[in-house]
């Protein structure tokens, strides 16, 4: 009996044993800042994979499904982890859910699924982390727009102030940075419309920002308007201010980006103008009569070129005409008209009579082909198919130059 209790107590320590050396994988889980905010807040879920030995593979993360919010899944190199937990240390990865609600209620996250390759296990390891809860109130009735962790804002003047004249351009940039917000919800700036300008908004640009591993940490916009002076006066730029919430405290936060006044001068008389202006009044009174006769030299000239363009515009067009009516009566275009005409669905033979005409010949292999078209018994397939053979031949026949005979006859021998 002793021996059966020791053996027993033998086979439970031993598979205590092996229960201790298998490797653990844990998951904690944590809404931060808290579990109650505002609306138009950002939370994070902070979602700790821990091991007491250590990952042969990232761990694969579950989707974290959750209707009427945006839901930022983790990005970048994760934050690693070295906590004591019930006196044995474990070696984690830190991972970041944010959050943010678009609607007045209270929100249930589910256990999510965690699965991982740790060193000494034998199969993948599986757990699951605590269901958790957070409630949105509404957002305070204090005309904040905006509600973030923290927030810079400045303009920047393009040129910076100088002297402005009509037909100058101003850009105002307005550049809207926030930690803790995604880029969807920052607000546009608003600009107010000058008179005696015209506006030309530029397009937006929005951008994330990250901590340089990865991780989302707030976001960018840049706002901005290009104001064209078109006329001479005082114009002032009006000021302008962001209402904006701070997440953590609630606290309402107020930011002024200052105006400006501005004075736009006239153009001035070009200096140039005047330069050649004062040289040609000087000129015309030292030389008053050699500049009439200039004047009229110029004005003659300028009537006996006009005569001359005039002439030669109608000599061109009298030739251009020539050209044109010659090239319609040539031999080229009416065998150019006779192709296109043989290969018409159906065929027309009017071209061929004016190439003919230009053609002046007389041939035995034609005729017997015209009768294929028009003969007793017509084969209008037959005919067409002779043509397209024997026309080519014909011209270049025409072409080649004849023998003639010689007018002397040949000497008695």
């Amino acid at each position: 009996m002793t021996r059966v209790l020791l053996t027993l107590m033998l086979l439970a320590a031993f598979v205590s044993a092996a229960r201790a050396a298998e490797p653990q994988l844990r998951v904690e889980a944590q809404l931060l800042p808290d579990s109650t905010v505002s609306l138009g807040a950002t939370l994070t879920l902070q979602l700790d994979v821990l091991t007491d030995t250590w990952f042969t593979a990232a761990p694969v993360l579950a989707d974290l499904p959750l209707p009427g919010t945006r839901v930022a899944a983790p990005t970048g190199s994760p934050v690693h982890l070295t906590l004591e937990r019930d006196g044995q240390t474990f070696f984690g990865l830190r991972y970041l859910y944010r959050i943010t609600p678009r609607q007045v209620q209270r929100f249930e996250i589910p256990s999510l699924t965690v699965s991982a390759q740790v060193g000494q296990a034998t199969e993948t390891l599986h757990t699951r982390s605590a269901p958790l809860a957070f409630s949105v109130l509404p957002a305070p009735d204090d005309g904040a727009s905006l509600v973030a962790d923290s927030l810079q804002l400045r303009q920047i003047l393009q040129p910076p102030a100088a002297a402005y004249r009509v037909g100058d351009s101003l850009e105002r940039r307005v550049e809207l940075q926030t930690r803790g917000t995604p880029m969807e919800l920052l607000p546009p700036t608003r600009f107010s419309a000058l008179e005696g300008t015209r506006q030309y908004p530029q397009p937006v640009r929005l951008e994330a920002l990250s901590d340089g591993r990865g991780h989302g940490e707030g976001a960018l916009r840049v706002d901005s308007i290009v104001y064209q002076f078109e006329r001479p006066g005082r114009f002032d730029l009006p000021p302008l201010e962001l209402r904006w919430r701070e997440a953590g405290s609630g606290a309402l936060h107020v930011e002024h980006l200052p105006g400006l006044t501005l004075e736009v001068a006239a153009l001035p008389t070009s200096a140039t103008r005047l330069a050649w202006r004062e040289r040609l009044g000087l000129w015309l009174e030292r030389h008053a009569l050699g500049g009439l006769l200039l004047i009229a030299g110029l004005a003659l000239g300028w009537q006996w070129l006009a005569g001359l363009a005039a002439a030669a515009l109608q000599w061109l067009r009298s030739r251009f005409m020539l050209l044109r009516r010659r090239y319609r009566e040539s031999e080229h275009q009416a065998w150019s008209q006779l192709l296109r005409q043989l290969h018409q669905q159906p065929p027309r033979l009017d071209g061929l009579y004016r190439w003919l005409q230009r053609q002046q010949l007389r041939s035995t292999e034609l005729q017997r082909s015209l009768r294929l078209l028009y003969g007793n018994a017509p084969d209008t397939t037959r005919g067409i198919r002779e043509l397209r053979r024997l026309l080519p031949k014909l011209r270049r026949q025409r072409g080649e130059p004849r023998s003639r005979r010689p007018a002397l006859r040949k000497l008695n021998p």
